[in-house]
């Protein structure tokens, strides 16, 4: 069952994700309502997923949170957000967000989002993984025609 992390400081938006979450078939694993405490949940509890606010209180917000979080975990984030803003939306596709939904968010969203963005990660984790394995046979052939030329 899909891990979802949800990351808001509006009680109602929580509330909200809080009901839809489980009856959308996911599991709730965590609460955080700061850029840090996001961090610090993903770290502990390895969500399949983060639905993120942007704009939160604290030094972290929810853009750098989610570039904290896809750098050192490979977790992807949905920004949540009530402000349509278009640097908000530029710094959020430089992290490569895997969505971005406006509230008030309703279940068809959340589940649009979720779905949309993990099928994305498997392709990019499938990618990476094509590419390691094409790096590692460029190195051995490497090796090879380095022995070669040695010979």
């Amino acid at each position: 069952m899909t891990s979802v992390l949800i990351v808001d400081d509006d009680v109602s938006t929580i509330m909200d994700l809080e009901m839809a979450i489980p009856q959308l078939g996911y599991r709730l694993v965590g609460i955080a309502r700061s850029g840090r405490e996001a961090v610090q949940m993903a770290r502990d509890l390895r969500p399949d997923i983060i639905l993120m606010d942007i704009v939160m209180p604290g030094e972290i917000d929810g853009i750098a949170a989610a570039e904290i979080v896809k750098e050192e975990l490979n977790i992807p984030s949905v920004f949540l957000t009530g402000y349509d803003d278009e640097e908000l939306l530029e710094r959020a596709t430089r992290v490569e967000a895997y969505g971005y939904i406006m509230k008030p968010v309703s279940d068809a969203q959340a589940r649009s989002a979720i779905e949309i963005a993990l099928s994305k990660k498997r392709a990019d984790d499938r990618i990476r993984e094509t590419n390691a394995i094409l790096e590692q046979d460029i190195e051995g052939t490497h090796q090879q025609l380095k022995q070669a030329a040695e010979e």
